[in-house]
């Protein structure tokens, strides 16, 4: 139980990568705050954490989304550690994208995401309850593009300067601050793509391991960023993508 004792607000959690991180963080002995967009999603958090706390949130209302960590601190008892996982992607070529898809794209993945972040490290170093830390879910994207996907790696690619630039700031404080970067993983996200056998193939021949990720290979290596087996990693973007950006 490697987490046992620790206070993590996870965003994102109602389904794919977020759920599933909220799951492992549990597993491993964690107290878990779990952020949904939607109301009928607190049903699936409930019935997949009967003892988990639960926040219907619109991470787009800055005022609320940065009230997040001390809410969390308080029903909790206390918050060592946060794992954003909320994300949208707009699957479109550059000249099929309205701008307001493109600002809510990048509001979403990379402003609601800072706001939180922020505020959650405010959270912790007040409470000095000893190693904090954030993990935030990037995307493999970031780091390489995507030919249907210019708003969500501009996002991606922001999370990762954020990340690396936040790291600097507050490591002499003890703060560690990562993010994953996933490659393609079996969530609602992907599901388009899974539909189709055609798209599917095609996907997985770009991945060396020639397969999907599954959430829960995710959920796990987060739960490792957040561990104290990590507490000599901050500033990077761990990519758990099948090999795809060896290449």
């Amino acid at each position: 139980m490697e987490l046992a004792g620790r206070h993590v607000l996870v965003t994102g959690a109602g389904s794919g990568i977020g759920l599933a991180t909220a799951c492992a963080l549990s597993s491993h002995g964690a107290k878990v705050a779990a952020v949904v967009q939607f109301q009928e999603q607190e049903s699936v958090i409930q019935k997949a954490l009967p003892n988990a706390v639960v926040f219907v949130q619109d991470l787009l209302d800055d005022k609320a989304c940065a009230a997040l960590p001390e809410k969390a601190a308080q029903v909790l008892g206390g918050l060592d550690a946060l794992a954003c996982c909320a994300g949208i992607f707009f699957k479109k070529l550059s000249d099929e994208m309205t701008l307001d898809e493109w600002r809510q794209t990048l509001a979403l993945n990379l402003d609601a995401t800072f706001v939180l972040t922020r505020a959650a490290i405010a959270q912790m170093r007040k409470a000095r309850r000893g190693d904090a830390s954030v993990v935030v879910i990037s995307s493999q994207i970031g780091l390489v593009g995507h030919a249907r996907g210019a708003a969500y790696a501009a996002s991606k690619a922001g999370l990762n300067g954020m990340v690396k630039s936040l790291a600097l700031e507050w490591a002499q404080e003890g703060v560690r601050i990562n993010a994953v970067g996933p490659g393609p993983v079996a969530t609602p996200m992907v599901a388009p793509t899974m539909a189709d056998p055609v798209a599917l193939a095609a996907m997985q021949a770009s991945i060396p391991m020639a397969r999907l990720g599954q959430p829960e290979e995710i959920g796990e290596v987060v739960s490792f960023l957040l561990s104290q087996r990590a507490s000599f990693i901050t500033g990077q973007i761990l990519c758990a993508d099948g090999g795809f950006t060896a290449r």
